[in-house]
């Protein structure tokens, strides 16, 4: 009987080591975890490029029409993030009106580039089978993302003098997009973008604004 109590003992100090020891493992796995993560959010937000910025384009009396490039770089994209956005200001100070129009010429995303049928011509060269048009390319980044990226002109026209209107770029990632395996895999190839390109955007974008006076030859 004793040998058996004494047995009963040992099992049962034994049984509380490794429930112990069980225990103390759970808690590093958290505490590692949760460091991580906390070491990871605070990566991101100290470099994420979340703003509001605005350029300006003017077609003046002496112009009939311009073409301006701009480049939209997003340093930073993760699930939850802060939506960002840039604004384009356009005027016209031209004596007649004038009708606006934008081409998506390029897109980088994480690495993935993406030129247009437009933006491949823009540069002399033969356009690919996968090539989109500027509209086409315009649809994938708007929804074949977690992650989403819109384009947005205020007014496609300018009335002479004193019109102006904004052009708006908008990207945004919910924390929950609805689609977890899309949040997952992108998720982790962005921190892995960001983890071995620290100095270089997630996104870029580059998109041809034309301004063009409006035909009055008519009147």
């Amino acid at each position: 009987m004793a040998k058996k109590s004494n047995f009963k003992v040992v099992l049962k100090v034994i049984k509380k080591k490794v429930k112990l020891r069980y225990l103390l493992l759970l808690i590093v796995l958290l505490v590692s975890n949760t460091f991580a993560w906390f070491i990871y959010n605070n990566q991101v937000d100290n470099r994420i490029d979340v703003h509001v910025r605005a350029w300006r384009i003017v077609l003046t009396k002496e112009d009939s029409q311009i073409s301006d490039y701009v480049t939209f770089n997003v340093q930073n994209v993760y699930p939850g993030m802060t939506d960002y956005t840039d604004n384009l200001k356009v005027y016209n100070q031209g004596e007649v009106g004038a009708t606006i129009r934008y081409t998506i010429m390029s897109a980088n995303i994480l690495g993935t580039e993406y030129i247009s049928k437009e933006g491949r011509a823009e540069k002399g060269e033969t356009a690919l089978a996968t090539d989109l048009s500027s509209s086409d390319l315009e649809q994938k980044l708007a929804n074949d993302f977690p992650f989403k990226i819109s384009f947005k002109m205020g007014k496609d026209s300018l009335s002479a003098e004193t019109d102006e209107t904004t052009y708006t770029l908008t990207v945004t990632w919910a924390y929950e997009s609805g689609d977890d395996a899309m949040d997952t895999y992108y998720g982790n190839l962005a921190y892995d973008y960001i983890h071995n390109n620290p100095n270089t955007s997630c996104i870029t974008l580059k998109v041809k604004i034309d301004i063009a006076q409006e035909n009055t030859s008519g009147n």
